[in-house]
């Protein structure tokens, strides 16, 4: 370790001796995460953003959709696999909550992540088979959730649903975004669902923590909360 890194890692210990803040020792910590996130979103900006593009591009769709037809493996099996699951159904019945709650007394959090698999599956599903009849039932359920959602509530483990859940349905929405039958009117109620529900929990937790200390939790509620934020953003 060179003499620049011993003055950094002293001087950063002094900081925390005088009493920083919270938020500086958490920015310290995260910032070259951060710093490395700029540098891709500065390379990206030369060029618009194209849909689908979080976890699947459209030419991620076109494959998977010429590997199913040419019944190649290890994607036949894959897509057996969704074929089977009881979220990729079309007769899914979505269940909407006004209030989600994990942690503590009245836990109803599967409903949401039961509707939230079902949403994303059957999106893919009408990716490649082209069957609308999909389409329309994962547009069913994001429609009926943010039709209702207003709060998710419940101890501290409420950051672990807005940081998940939230990532989750951005994502299938995300995909559903280029279903020319989502009305423009529902669509915009569910990005003012995921910027009034999920966005403020996910920004208000990697700013305060619950108001625990910066080393009170695992990396894994700072991280779903980011992919939480950042997957809003693009939808």
């Amino acid at each position: 370790m060179g003499n620049m890194d011993r003055q950094n890692i002293a001087g950063t210990r002094r900081g925390m001796d005088r009493g920083e803040s919270k938020s500086a020792r958490f920015l310290k910590l995260v910032f070259p995460a951060l710093f490395a996130a700029g540098v891709c979103i500065s390379s990206a900006a030369e060029k618009p953003f194209v849909h689908p593009g979080l976890l699947h591009t459209e030419a991620d769709f076109a494959r998977m959709r010429s590997k199913v037809a040419a019944g190649e493996e290890p994607w036949l099996s894959g897509w057996r696999k969704l074929e089977e699951s009881r979220h990729a159904r079309a007769d899914w019945a979505p269940r909407p909550l006004e209030t989600v709650v994990r942690g503590g007394s009245g836990q109803n959090f599967p409903v949401l992540f039961n509707d939230v698999h079902a949403a994303y599956q059957l999106a893919l599903r009408w990716k490649v088979t082209g069957d609308t009849t999909y389409a329309d039932k994962s547009l069913a359920i994001l429609n009926a959730w943010s039709s209702k959602l207003k709060a998710i509530e419940g101890n501290s483990d409420r950051f672990l649903a807005a940081g998940i859940y939230g990532y989750q349905f951005a994502n299938a929405a995300e995909i559903m975004r280029t279903c020319d039958s989502w009305q423009p009117r529902d669509f915009e109620r569910f990005q003012a669902m995921m910027l009034g529900v999920f966005y403020p929990m996910n920004h208000d937790f990697l700013v305060r923590h619950n108001g625990a200390a910066i080393t009170n939790y695992w990396a894994n509620w700072d991280l779903c909360n980011m992919a939480s934020i950042q997957a809003i953003g693009v939808l």
